[in-house]
C-alpha cells in the first residue's frame, strides 16, 4: 500500500490500484464534506481499533498531508470536526482519571496533522452507570 501512495495516479498499477479502493472513496468523503460529526467510545482508555484502522486509511501524505520543507502541513483545511465521545468511566481534567484519557489527545493530535485544526469535543462520561 505505500508503495501504491507514493506511485503517482496515472502511473499505478492494477494491483496497487486495488491496494487504494478502499482509502480513495474514504478520502473523496473527506474531501467532499464541509464539517465532520465522528462518534467515539472509549476502548482500554483509546480509541477503538477500527476508528484507528480508518486513520490509517485517510493519513496519506499527498492527499491530506505533505512534508513542505521537511515540516508537516495538513492538507485537509477550512473542515470542522465535532467528536461525541463516551466513555464508562469519569475523565474530565481535573479528576484523578484524566491522564488515562488517551482518546481526546489523539484525535486532536491526528486531525490537527491533517490541518482539521476546528474540533470540539462533547464527552458523555460515567455511561458505565447506565448499565
Amino acid at each position: 500500500m505505500v508503495g501504491a501512495v507514493y506511485t503517482p495516479e496515472d502511473a499505478r498499477t492494477p494491483q496497487q490500484k486495488e491496494l487504494l479502493s478502499l482509502s480513495d472513496p474514504l478520502l473523496a468523503e473527506l474531501e467532499q464534506a464541509d464539517e465532520y460529526v465522528i462518534g467515539v467510545p472509549m476502548h482500554n482508555f483509546a480509541v477503538p481499533s477500527v476508528l484507528k484502522l480508518w486513520v490509517d486509511q485517510i493519513a496519506r501524505v499527498g492527499r491530506t498531508f505533505s512534508y513542505d520543507d521537511g515540516r508537516p502541513k495538513g492538507l485537509i483545511i477550512g473542515k470542522k470536526a465535532t467528536f461525541i465521545i463516551a466513555t464508562g468511566g469519569i475523565y474530565d481534567a481535573q479528576t484523578q482519571m484524566a491522564s488515562f484519557n488517551f482518546v481526546e489527545p489523539y484525535l486532536r493530535s491526528v486531525f490537527g496533522f491533517l490541518g482539521v485544526t476546528d474540533a470540539t469535543f462533547l464527552t458523555a462520561g460515567g455511561t458505565s452507570v447506565l448499565n
